[in-house]
């Protein structure tokens, strides 16, 4: 077995705990669910679960059994989370809000986890799960009020090279170096994602916008940290690095140079009244993140012309308005992957 997964097997307790046990071990998923044997003397289930970046991937093989989140637990607080699951042996009946859809062998469907919802399983089941948490669907502009229950084949087209994918993704989890994960589970987001919802529904374009507006906004109110950078900002957006960079892709700058620009700026703009007050270049290049005086004042005279001690001497830039706007374009700055 891959020693990055964790494995749960009713195996391991008594026959009269495992409904108890098999509950349990789906809290780990998706929050606090009811389990019952339908009828058996227990229930008989393995699971090994892996983790991807933010994802969550799982095999699940059980006998006959129902589990059910109804809606007087809605309290427990379950989890935020849409499951896209792929079965590949046995069926089950899955009911929720009023509808109902069927699953068998071959099939793939995506469901919120959060709302009401039966599983009832009449015979032994395997399938494959992807756990996505739903605020990484709603940066990527999936609308869980749009989620509806759909069956789609998984044996031909982009639904099958996404099973293929997320087979691949959990037998390597152990090979993959933390720095790959991101990447690998973005690409599985965008092959599964696709076939996600119902026929029609469309996803909001809108959501790169509202991403970069969300970056601009933390950018702005940690723009005197000097160690802001874009880890820093994909962590705190939940977010890869990979994503955040497409949010910005109709910038005329990528983020960390948006970022050494907002800071000059706001330099400049302090330079121009410290003469009132008696502060330094250094201090007012330090108060907005730089870490560096030399390297302020050089990305400085680089962007507006002049050194910064001329702004503060009162000299301005002696520029022309056309230098000045051609030296604005300059791209001196850090690489893209260091904001530092």
């Amino acid at each position: 077995m891959n020693q990055s997964l964790t494995s749960f097997d009713t195996s391991r307790v008594q026959s009269a705990d495992r409904a108890g046990y098999w509950a349990r071990a789906l809290s780990s998923l998706c929050g606090d669910l009811h389990a019952d044997p339908l009828g058996n003397t227990c229930i008989d289930g393995h699971i090994d679960l892996g983790s991807i970046s933010r994802l969550q991937l799982c095999w699940i093989e059980v006998s006959r059994h129902r589990v059910a989140l109804p809606v007087s637990w809605l309290s427990h607080a379950p989890h935020d989370v849409v499951k896209i699951l792929f079965q590949t042996q046995g069926s089950f009946l899955f009911s929720q809000e009023g509808h109902q859809v069927t699953i068998g062998p071959g099939d793939c469907f995506a469901y919120d986890v959060s709302r009401p919802h039966e599983i009832v399983n009449s015979e032994l089941s395997k399938h494959e799960v992807a756990v996505i948490p739903a605020a990484v669907l709603r940066q990527r502009g999936v609308s869980l009020d749009r989620l509806h229950l759909r069956c789609m084949s998984a044996r031909t087209g982009a639904a099958r090279m996404a099973h293929e994918f997320m087979l691949s993704a959990m037998e390597e989890l152990g090979a993959l170096s933390p720095d790959s994960e991101p990447g690998v589970a973005d690409a599985l987001l965008d092959m599964l994602l696709p076939f996600r919802s119902s026929p029609g529904q469309s996803i909001d374009r809108s959501a790169p916008a509202v991403l970069k507006r969300r970056v601009k906004a933390y950018i702005g109110e940690h723009l005197t940290d000097p160690d802001l950078n874009i880890e820093q900002i994909s962590d705190a957006l939940q977010c890869s690095r990979r994503y955040l960079h497409m949010s910005f892709k109709d910038e005329p700058v990528g983020i960390s140079e948006y970022i050494w620009q907002t800071r000059l700026e706001k330099c400049r703009r302090e330079l121009e009244i410290a003469k009132i007050n008696g502060r330094s270049v250094t201090d007012i290049a330090f108060s907005w993140g730089f870490s560096s005086s030399s390297y302020f004042c050089r990305l400085f005279k680089q962007k507006y012309g002049a050194p910064a001690s001329s702004i503060l001497r009162g000299c301005g830039t002696q520029s022309s308005a056309k230098n000045r706007a051609d030296l604005a374009e300059t791209k001196a700055f850090p690489p893209e992957d260091s904001a530092r």
